[in-house]
């Protein structure tokens, strides 16, 4: 690994820690060095203007946060603020130990309340979408953490239409969409996420996406695919109206399905979805969309998952051992595949079930990579039965199709 600007974040990091001990006053003079510091901290932790050594960056970085956040409460210009919000979201990007040091910090809600405001003039909206930017940071990394469960009722409320002030615009809009998306794919958070979700915000929600389907119909149709199996509150007392039921008729005017095998192979190559977005999903937090959207009735509309999903078995025997039985991210991505899969060759048979098994039988290594983790996951066991059986769609014990 690289070395690029380490000597600098040292540098930041020690600038920014005496800053937490000074008085208001001494603070407030010492503003516009701190957003200097900022904004050294967010250029040599970018991955992608520092990719050789963003990582040893971001762990020297570690003892920025407390500054930092203090950067983002005290400071009395806006550029100040952001440039302190976009340094702790580099920070936390990939990087559990950073982002559960700020998920913990105290200062981290009260920045929040302070930033997320009713809107009264335009410079707000570039601050809310940086202080979004940041907390999608840790829940795409941290999203157990409990300052995610207590933020996302107010990031909520950025969705309806009825805020107090002018209506936050489509950037912070999609963000507050990017972040419920990342604690919906949290098994945590999902429940509360759901809960949070009544049918007037759903509605926002779909208007949002339709305004620009290009960008947000996937990350609007990600959040509904992650919820897919469970009720859309809101919707009366004897109502069983699921995501995935408001969601299909968005899925496939947006075709979601393909997108979704897209990203997933996205994913797997550490490449940005879509292209030249910023944006990098983690394979296992995808891999557990499939398997919810699988066992949740929407198996045959998979099949452009199969292959990806395939992939992430089979890389558990072609990085070799040391590797990928030690990667907690390989084993996951290959337990959560292996029940996607499972789920989706058992959607009560017919023609796309018989291709998905087809396909799986076709991949080379499938079956062996299967029986190594056989004894982990009882899906892959289910499944490598059923293949060697003949691939015919699997029957739960009361004959009906799982």
């Amino acid at each position: 690994a690289g070395s690029t600007g380490v000597v600098s974040v040292d540098a930041s990091v020690k600038g920014l820690a005496r800053a937490v001990e000074k008085s208001d006053e001494d603070f407030a003079k010492s503003e516009r060095q701190l957003a200097g510091l900022a904004d050294d901290l967010t250029h040599y932790c970018d991955p992608t203007k520092n990719p050789s050594a963003y990582r040893k960056c971001q762990e020297v970085a570690h003892g920025a946060s407390e500054g930092l956040l203090a950067l983002a409460l005290k400071a009395q210009r806006c550029e100040a603020r952001i440039s302190a919000l976009v340094a702790l979201a580099r920070l936390s990007f990939g990087n559990p130990s950073n982002a559960a040091s700020i998920a913990s910090s105290e200062l981290t809600v009260q920045v929040a309340n302070h930033i997320l405001q009713p809107i009264t003039e335009f410079k707000q909206q570039q601050e809310q979408l940086a202080m979004l930017q940041m907390l999608q940071a840790m829940a795409a990394t941290v999203p157990e953490a409990p300052v995610m469960a207590a933020l996302l009722p107010r990031i909520v409320g950025l969705l309806g239409d009825d805020q107090e002030g002018h209506a936050p615009g489509p950037a912070v809009k999609a963000t507050a969409v990017d972040v419920l998306t990342s604690c919906a794919l949290a098994q945590s958070k999902r429940k509360l996420v759901a809960k949070l979700l009544q049918t007037k915000v759903l509605q926002a929600i779909f208007l949002n996406a339709e305004s620009d389907q290009e960008m947000r119909g996937f990350p609007t149709g990600l959040l509904l695919a992650s919820l897919c199996d469970l009720l859309v509150p809101g919707c009366g007392e004897d109502a069983t109206v699921r995501f995935g039921d408001v969601g299909r008729p968005f899925w496939e005017k947006t075709d979601f399905f393909n997108s979704l095998g897209a990203c997933l192979l996205a994913a797997i190559r550490t490449e940005q979805w879509p292209p030249q977005s910023g944006i990098f999903h983690r394979p296992w937090k995808l891999a557990r969309a499939c398997k919810d959207l699988s066992l949740a009735g929407f198996g045959a509309d998979l099949a452009p998952c199969v292959a990806p999903l395939v992939s992430l078995v089979v890389a558990r025997r072609g990085a070799g051992d040391s590797l990928g039985d030690t990667d907690a991210d390989a084993v996951t991505a290959s337990h959560l595949a292996a029940a996607a899969l499972r789920g989706l060759a058992g959607s009560g048979g017919g023609a796309a079930a018989a291709a998905a098994a087809a396909e799986m039988l076709e991949a080379p290594g499938f079956l062996a990579a299967l029986e190594h983790i056989k004894g982990e996951e009882d899906s892959a066991r289910q499944l490598l039965e059923q293949l060697q059986d003949g691939g015919s769609a699997f029957v739960s014990s009361a004959g009906q199709a799982v």
